[in-house]
């Protein structure tokens, strides 16, 4: 019997595809000790903040754009960290799906 294929949720995939690449990937907790219900209010608040600001983000909660390929999200991220803008790249140019 052949195992099953894994399927990474997005953001694993882009945390993989970043060490892949060499980086050190940190989880940071910017507010601790926090009701469920504001935890979520910043959340929003947040998520909302750094759209605005063009920034691709990979999770999937109250994220209307949400990419649907890591390679997105790591393209968006490797742009911004060389100075550029952060961009979309076309779906049809990533060749690992993230879901």
């Amino acid at each position: 019997m052949l195992a099953k294929r894994v399927k990474w949720g997005l953001s694993a995939s882009v945390v993989a595809l970043l060490l892949i690449d060499g980086f050190d990937v940190k989880v940071s907790y910017l507010k601790r000790s926090l009701s469920r219900a504001t935890a979520l209010k910043h959340e929003r608040r947040e998520i909302e903040r750094l759209l605005a600001r063009g920034y691709v983000l990979a999770n999937s909660q109250h994220n209307p754009s949400r990419p649907k390929v890591a390679e997105e999200v790591v393209s968006a991220l490797r742009a911004q960290l060389s100075g550029q803008r952060p961009t979309r790249v076309p779906q049809s140019k990533s060749r690992r799906s993230g879901a």
